[in-house]
């Protein structure tokens, strides 16, 4: 069963039946029970913009201020959020944990707070909602070794919105106070032109004179709200009004976009002083990897790929003047600008990145169960594909690795799309599924444990993803679980982290073993953070979407980025 925390941010907490399953397997349970790194339930949803999940724990009893290790409150969970969350989805986690009283002036540990979080994603509408429920500008924020002030933070973004939301001149008023001085200045203005119209009736008949040219730019129209939550709008607007903030520091992204406006409205790049920013936490250092726009460069890109890779332990593998990044943060650039490319949205980018940093070995059932039907055929299609995916933005001479659990093949992890197409068609389907002995003995041992051994360094992390139409034969059944638990093993003992290899299993036919055998790694506790097993069969989804090329490719990119998304979860 997944955890509370995980269900929470997938939404999946609405109702007390939902609630009820952990309620009965935690004799300790409690709403507010964290997580290993203090995090509650609440802060999870926020962060994931699950209004529901919110609305839902703050009903029973969940504590809004709530404060995780580092002293980081569900409020600042909803500040900084998940990429995939929308501008919307963040105004309205955020306004709702206000109007429950949520302090928007309780700092994290190195002094940063929901209000300095949007600053740096240069979101102003949010910032003078902030404002009006009192968020202070006196804090300041630790940057490196350094510290600066609120207004300091806001200046630095170079955008006059923000600035103009965070430093409130002498005699300036509130965005609510604003809302009103727009009604009233509207209400006077009509009045006024109903007196000029109609001879002064109004006038005549009330004793009000109204004005015509009362000012109507009051409030800023960078975002127009209905009375429900559920209903707000936050819209582009004409070229001849104020457009809208961007989403994040880098700008607008895609995922942000009302249907039929993506892309249509460019922000130029303004990053943050980096001067300040060589040490300390790395979530203030550098834009996330879905922060990046059209207008960013490649050396911003790399920044970006850099806090991934500190945040999910790969550091060991790549320098911060590494050459690999630089290649796959040029290619980036110029996937992006590719009419050709189907996958080249920011979404489709930034999971293509993340994707590069790995060393992809697609490890191929060739058993003799494989000749049923198309498995086989489809197997090739699928495997070419996703080869393809995997090597768009790795540097020239890197490629992906192959590997049959029966056919003597030498491991080659340089291989091109149309290489291990034309490999994989040379295969005659053979033999029983020793998949757990094979993948020490074929993959594991040359790519793994020998480089190690021979005193040498590994250059990259390593994605292995397995395709099986059956459960394990001529083994036992737990060698391919053991293999697994043995390398999670091998790699703590020599200093690398659990994240330098991550394993995929993915079912292709409709045999019953295969699933059962799925299903049991699936729900082995010591494969959790290392095991990512696909939740349909691939050969069945990929004839589904195999008439649309754009959806199929994206579920391939899906499927491969499952074991690489996980990381952001634990």
């Amino acid at each position: 069963m997944e955890t509370i925390y995980d269900a929470a941010a997938l939404g999946r907490i609405t109702d007390l039946a939902s609630l009820d399953p952990y309620k009965s397997a935690d004799s300790e349970f409690g709403i507010d029970k964290p997580d290993d790194k203090g995090r509650t339930a609440l802060s999870h949803a926020a962060s994931r913009g699950k209004i529901d999940v919110v609305k839902f724990l703050i009903s029973q009893k969940a504590n809004v201020n709530a404060q995780d290790n580092r002293k980081r409150t569900v409020l600042w969970y909803a500040a900084q959020s998940d990429p995939s969350v929308t501008r919307q989805e963040r105004f309205v986690t955020v306004e709702y944990l206000l109007q429950e009283h949520a302090d928007p002036n309780i700092p994290a540990s190195n002094g940063s707070t929901a209000l300095s979080k949007f600053i740096e994603h240069r979101e102003p509408t949010v910032i003078k909602l902030l404002r009006d429920y009192g968020a202070s500008t006196d804090h300041k924020v630790q940057r490196g070794s350094a510290t600066v002030s609120i207004e300091e933070l806001a200046r630095a973004t170079k955008d006059p919105d923000v600035i103009e939301a965070v430093i409130l001149k002498p005699g300036q008023t509130s965005s609510r106070d604003e809302a009103v001085t727009e009604i009233i200045n509207y209400l006077f203005r009509s009045i006024g032109y109903m007196n000029t119209a109609f001879g002064g009736v109004v006038r005549r008949f009330f004793g009000i004179s109204g004005d015509i040219h009362a000012p109507l730019q009051a409030v800023p129209m960078e975002k127009q709200l209905s009375d429900s939550d559920s209903g707000i709008d936050i819209r582009h607007l004409e070229e001849d009004k104020v457009a809208a903030p961007p989403s994040r520091i880098f700008g607008y992204s895609d995922i942000d976009a009302p249907v039929g406006t993506a892309g249509t409205v460019g922000f130029d790049t303004a990053a943050l002083d980096k001067d300040n920013e060589t040490q300390g936490d790395n979530e203030d250092k550098v834009p996330h990897v879905s922060e990046i726009s059209k207008k960013t460069t490649a050396k911003q890109f790399q920044a970006g790929m850099t806090k991934f890779i500190d945040d999910t332990g790969l550091g060991c593998f790549f320098a911060e003047d590494d050459k690999f990044l630089e290649d796959v943060a040029m290619k980036a650039v110029e996937l992006e600008n590719r009419e050709d490319e189907v996958l080249n949205s920011k979404k489709d980018i930034q999971d293509i990145t993340k994707l590069a940093l790995y060393q992809p070995v697609f490890y191929c059932d060739d058993s003799t169960s494989m000749k049923s039907g198309t498995r086989a055929r489809d197997q090739v299609d699928l495997v070419r594909r996703v080869a393809r995916i995997s090597t768009l933005l790795v540097p020239d001479g890197c490629g992906t690795g192959l590997q049959f659990i029966n056919k003597r093949h030498t491991l080659d992890d340089n291989l091109k799309a149309e290489q291990v197409e034309e490999i994989m068609r040379s295969v005659e389907p053979r033999g029983n599924t020793k998949i757990g002995t094979n993948l020490e003995r074929k993959i594991l041992n040359p790519l793994i444990y020998d480089v190690i051994d021979s005193g040498k360094k590994l250059e990259r992390p390593v994605l292995v993803s397995c395709i099986t139409d059956g459960c394990a034969s001529g083994e036992p059944s737990t060698e391919f679980r053991d293999a697994i638990v043995r390398c999670v093993d091998y790699l703590r003992e020599k200093n690398y982290p659990p994240t330098a290899v991550r394993f995929q299993i993915s079912q292709i036919g409709n045999d019953r073993g295969a699933e059962s055998f799925l299903n049991q790694l699936r729900d082995d506790p010591l494969l959790k953070d290392v095991l990512f097993c696909t939740t349909q069969r691939l050969d069945e989804e990929y004839k589904k979407l195999n008439e649309n090329e754009e959806d199929l490719e994206r579920w391939l990119l899906q499927t491969l980025m499952g074991p690489i998304l996980s990381l952001g979860r634990k």
